[in-house]
């Protein structure tokens, strides 16, 4: 079974952008989960799609881990010629 994913394209982008800068800093779930003040289980269902991400936690999210809030929700921009995100 597939797992759930959010319903518009902010919402997946936001998620994607967060779980790349988690992984990119090497943290796990519980690490960011911590910092954010947040339980592993949110993180875990944040991620995976199975809950709605708030803007007061986007806020959070993009502060513990030292981006703008606006980066998190750009959609990446795939281009035309090759089909990758750029």
């Amino acid at each position: 079974m597939s797992q759930p994913q959010p319903a518009c394209a902010l919402s997946r982008a936001a998620v994607a952008n967060i779980t790349r800068a988690r992984i990119g800093r090497g943290w796990t779930q519980q690490r960011l989960a911590e910092a954010a003040m947040l339980s592993q289980g949110m993180v875990g269902l944040l991620e995976t799609g199975q809950r709605n991400l708030t803007l007061p936690t986007l806020e959070k999210l993009a502060w513990v881990l030292g981006v703008e809030a606006a980066d998190l929700l750009r959609v990446a921009v795939k281009d035309a010629a090759t089909g990758e995100a750029g």
